[in-house]
């Protein structure tokens, strides 16, 4: 092996590492970067022809750097694949929680759809074989609850079943000549008692 001028690293103000050594002709203090090192040079001083030391070092940290680099890759390669993973499983999950949001969606349909059916059999079942009677009932404030009882069992003495009572509101539009007058028209509450009894055989 080839003698090598003893030599030191350091940091250059710009951070560059370098090789300080001195001239084996005349022992003036010289610096190179550390990249030069294993080239040939001459000394300013004595004009003396050597090769700048530094070599193997140079080899050392080209080859640490080199090992660094490979590992920032792996890391680099496995942050981007877990990334890929959680993106994969967030879609994975999406789907799921969309496949089950459809399965109650449908549950729920098909739930309400079973509830009418059996609503429309009750009803059918219900109203079936029954003439209906409807009567328009007027409350006053004095003899409301003896009025609706007397009704109630004037039709139940006749044979008619109470089914329920209920009130509805309807608007009666102005005749023409009011309407011209510009008058409003006039709203009526109906309150309305229902009876059934069974069709005659």
């Amino acid at each position: 092996m080839a003698f090598e001028i003893p030599s030191k690293l350091s940091k250059t103000l710009t951070g560059k590492i370098q090789v300080n050594y001195g001239c084996p002709n005349c022992g003036l203090e010289l610096n190179n970067l550390l990249d030069e090192a294993g080239n040939k040079d001459t000394c300013p001083g004595c004009s003396a022809g050597f090769v700048v030391p530094g070599e193997v070092k140079r080899r050392e940290l080209e080859k640490l750097q080199a090992e660094q680099h490979a590992k920032e890759e792996e890391k680099q390669r496995q942050k981007v694949a877990q990334q890929i993973e959680h993106v994969e499983q967030s879609r994975k999950k999406q789907i799921e929680l969309q496949q089950l949001a459809e399965q109650q969606q449908q549950l729920l349909a098909e739930q309400k759809r079973s509830a009418d059916e059996k609503a429309q059999q009750e009803l059918r079942k219900l109203h079936s074989g029954h003439i209906y009677h409807v009567e328009n009932f007027n409350p006053v404030v004095n003899g409301c609850d003896k009025k609706m009882t007397d009704m109630l069992n004037h039709f139940a003495a006749q044979g008619w079943e109470y089914v329920g009572f209920e009130i509805v509101h309807t608007y009666e539009p102005p005749g023409c000549l009011a309407g011209i007058l510009g008058q409003s028209g006039a709203h009526i509450v109906y309150h309305l008692v229902t009876f059934k009894k069974p069709l005659p055989k």
